[in-house]
C-alpha cells in the first residue's frame, strides 16, 4: 500500500496545505524598490498593490485581524513600511511647498489629493454644508463669528 503523503503542521495542529501566501520578504524588497523611486509620491496605497500585483481581496485579508493565512511578522513589516513611507511623503511634501522653491504648487497639490488632512478646500466645502444644515439665526451668529475670526 502506498504510503500517505505528511504535510507541514500550523501551529494549530491543522495541515499547512494549499497556496502559500504572497507576502514574503521578496514581496517587501520589491515595494521598497518601488517606493525608493522619487516619482511615487503621486501614488496611493491601491497603486503600491496593483505594482506588486496584489489583488484587491487579498490586501482585505491581509488586513482581517481574523485571517491566519499570513505570517503576522511579515505583515506588520509591510504595514509598517507603507506607513513610514507616506509619512516621508507628506514630510517632503510639505518641505518643499514652505520653502518656496520652484514648482511647489505641483507639490502642494500632489499634497491636498494625497492627504486629506492636508486639503483646505475640502474642509472649507464641509463648512459651507454645515452653514447650509442650521437655522437662519445660528447662520447670523456663525457669519458674525467668522467676520470676527473668533472661530
Amino acid at each position: 500500500m502506498p504510503k500517505k503523503k505528511e504535510y507541514d503542521k500550523k501551529e494549530n495542529g491543522k495541515n499547512a496545505t494549499g497556496r502559500p501566501s504572497k507576502l514574503t520578504e521578496e514581496l517587501i524588497e520589491k515595494l521598497e524598490i518601488i517606493l525608493e523611486n522619487p516619482t511615487s509620491v503621486g501614488l496611493t496605497f491601491e497603486d503600491f498593490l496593483v505594482e506588486l500585483g496584489i489583488a484587491e481581496s487579498t490586501r482585505k485579508n491581509w488586513m482581517d485581524s481574523e485571517y491566519t493565512g499570513v505570517d503576522t511578522e511579515l505583515k506588520d513589516k509591510f504595514l509598517a513600511l507603507i506607513k513610514r513611507v507616506l509619512v516621508g511623503q507628506k514630510r517632503n511634501l510639505i518641505g518643499r511647498i514652505q520653502e518656496g522653491d520652484s514648482g511647489w504648487q505641483g507639490s502642494a497639490w500632489i499634497a491636498e489629493r494625497k492627504f486629506d488632512e492636508l486639503n483646505l478646500t475640502r474642509k472649507t466645502e464641509n463648512k459651507t454644508t454645515l452653514k447650509s444644515e442650521i437655522s437662519e439665526k445660528e447662520k447670523e451668529k456663525l457669519d458674525n463669528l467668522l467676520e470676527n475670526d473668533e472661530v
